[in-house]
């Protein structure tokens, strides 16, 4: 029984051969090193004269796995908008200050990680970056204790930053929505805007529509614009969305195939979808007094106000205020009613009328006690 270097899985790896110790037949169990291979072995050996078995503290460092962690794992498992998330996280935050840390170290050593905290406050880094960062490091040490090259996962004892909302709830006003229409300068623009205000979808559901999904009175939303094509919902489900008055006079004449294709009839880029939001959704923004467009002092230019994404709020409180019950509101969103409950606690707690064992009364009580809690 000795480890052999072989050729599996477009890689070299290590075989070791066994006998089974239930069916006396040979088996083979392959490896990523020569050290897990090696222990393997050790342990069958040990097991056979009922000794028990300690692992060698393994030599690798951080940013060997990281390399490991992100080309067998995180571009497979993960959407490539994740993943361009964790390598900046990684080449910013993580590498220089822990890259050549081994790992045994990094395990039994929590105060490394506390030391990688303290560089990003010193640096400046808002709450919400160290959050992220040390999310991705913990994901990144949870896959090495998965692997088993590590025992634990030390940011777990390390005090992360509270998660607080990035933007305030900015509910668009459907006068508002109206005035926005008016100064958009296309029809592809008035209808992009017209679906997230009006039936709710997310700007990214809304780009990756065709016109299958659109049938008379409802919409078919299972796909969402990604990073690198089109892939599930934000929630990975379907679910059907009711058209509102408001919003079919935008819904006829629907190109075949795509809502929104760019010129070569393909879904929008990263670029494309950028583009838009500067040369198309600011201007109007502007012009309608949702928005400012300013230039800082070395010419650059600046927007402050409303995002497209807001347009989505206009929608759900609209229905909360038109009297349709919360769990719906947050089916039709395509969120968790508890979600609905904590963005939307002002708007349920006005336009819900306080009758005992209500639903909406329930709804308005879970958004008090979640303001309380907060």
């Amino acid at each position: 029984m000795a480890a052999k270097k072989v050729m599996a899985y477009g890689k070299f790896r290590y075989r070791s051969r066994y006998r089974d110790v239930d069916s006396r037949s040979w088996k083979c169990k392959t490896f990523d090193t020569k050290d897990e291979a090696e222990d393997f072995e050790a342990s069958l050996r040990l097991a056979k004269s009922g000794r028990v078995f300690v692992r060698k503290q393994s030599t690798q460092t951080l940013r060997q796995f990281w390399h490991e962690y992100l080309h067998e794992y995180a571009l497979l498992d993960l959407q490539a908008a994740t993943v361009e998330g964790h390598k900046q996280a990684w080449s910013k935050w993580i590498e220089p200050s822990l890259g050549m840390v081994p790992l045994a170290t990094l395990a039994s050593s929590p105060e490394l990680v506390q030391r990688l905290k303290q560089v990003m406050v010193v640096s400046g880094a808002g709450e919400p970056t160290q959050r992220r960062v040390l999310a991705v490091l913990s994901a990144v040490l949870t896959k090495a204790v998965q692997l088993n090259r590590i025992a634990n996962n030390p940011v777990r004892v390390i005090r992360k930053p509270p998660a607080t909302r990035k933007h305030d709830v900015r509910a668009i006003s459907p006068e508002a929505v109206e005035a926005l229409l008016g100064k958009c300068k296309t029809i592809a623009d008035r209808r992009l805007v017209a679906l997230t205000a009006y039936a709710g979808l997310r700007p990214a559901e809304s780009l990756a529509l065709t016109k299958e999904d659109v049938a008379e009175r409802t919409i078919s939303v299972s796909k969402s614009l990604k990073l690198d094509g089109v892939g599930s919902t934000k929630t990975g489900g379907r679910r059907i969305v009711p058209i509102p008055d408001a919003l079919r006079p935008y819904l006829a004449d629907l190109p075949d195939g795509l809502l929104f294709p760019d010129q070569s009839g393909k879904h929008w880029s990263r670029a494309k979808h950028h583009n838009w939001r500067v040369k198309s959704w600011q201007p109007a923004a502007q012009a309608a007094g949702l928005g400012m467009i300013t230039r800082t002092q070395d010419g650059k230019r600046s927007y402050t106000g409303a995002r497209p994404y807001d347009l989505r709020h206009c929608a759900a409180s609209t229905m909360l205020a038109s009297g349709v019950d919360p769990v719906r509101v947050a089916q039709i969103m395509g969120h968790s009613p508890a979600v609905l409950f904590s963005t939307y606690a002002h708007v349920i707690a006005e336009v819900c009328e306080p009758v005992e064992g209500d639903g909406c009364t329930m709804a308005a009580q879970a958004a008090s006690e979640g303001q309380s809690a907060q």
